[in-house]
């Protein structure tokens, strides 16, 4: 549910990039009509706006469900120690991560590769919608530059 969750959010920033970018063209394009500069500027505003807000959902969103994991994984922790048999799949799921293999039975051994190792969901989510909000806020500057441009004319 959360990558269908994160894959709806990245489309949506995505249209809303895509969309204040031609506005934006069409901006550049408007010499002297102050009333469509004027609308075209506020609906580029509305778009950044709103595209931040949906950066600052995703963030909440992305935590939202690590802490549920987080809980899912206390609860099951909880169980395996009631279990009379030694069950240990949250245990060695532990180890996984924090030294990158594991071992399972007698022959077979589970490497996890370097890059998923150091890159958590949580920080990879950090970045996207910081790079959203960077390019949101670079369409945002491009907008008032032409609009304080067109007003000078």
């Amino acid at each position: 549910a959360m990558w269908s969750r994160s894959n709806a959010m990245l489309v949506a920033n995505g249209i809303i990039i895509a969309i204040t970018g031609q506005i934006l063209l069409k901006m550049a394009d408007l010499n002297g009509e102050a009333l469509k500069m004027s609308v075209q500027f506020s609906i580029t505003v509305f778009l950044v706006l709103f595209g931040i807000y949906l950066c600052y959902l995703w963030r909440c969103m992305v935590a939202r469900t690590c802490r549920k994991c987080d809980c899912w994984v206390l609860c099951a922790e909880e169980l395996e120690k009631e279990l009379r048999d030694p069950v240990a799949t949250l245990e060695k799921g532990k180890k996984l991560s924090k030294h990158g293999s594991v071992r399972i039975g007698e022959n077979r051994r589970v490497v996890m590769d370097s890059y998923a190792k150091r890159h958590r969901i949580k920080d990879i989510a950090k970045i996207m919608t910081t790079a959203f909000i960077t390019l949101y806020v670079l369409l945002l500057g491009i907008g008032v530059v032409q609009f304080i441009v067109s007003l000078a004319k």
